[in-house]
């Protein structure tokens, strides 16, 4: 595994921004709709989404709300990804040395 995650865990910085409650979920999406309209209207409701960096899977969340159901996330935090996992969302842990090692341009 890789330092980035033992040494350092952007949670307590993501938590001043984002709380795990219904409300917050629900205006997060509403925040979603209104800034991916544009784009999302040329998107198969059956395509693969991959939120890379997802958190607590705030997008994962309203992704799934307008009826995307092939949506993944994923995120080096252990803690964030126990959210989205207590939530009932498809996000999934990774090591950062897997990201920068599979995915390259």
């Amino acid at each position: 595994m890789s330092n980035l995650t033992t040494t350092y865990d952007y949670s307590l910085h993501y938590n001043k921004w984002h709380q795990d409650t219904d409300a917050h979920f629900e205006n997060q999406a509403k925040f979603y709709r209104r800034l991916l309209a544009p784009i999302l209207a040329d998107v198969a409701h059956d395509a693969a989404l991959l939120d890379i960096g997802c958190g607590q899977g705030l997008l994962v969340n309203a992704l799934q709300v307008f009826g995307y159901h092939n949506v993944t996330g994923i995120d080096i935090s252990a803690e964030q990804i126990a959210v989205a996992a207590r939530r009932g969302l498809n996000c999934r842990r990774v090591d950062p040395d897997e990201i920068l090692f599979s995915v390259r341009v």
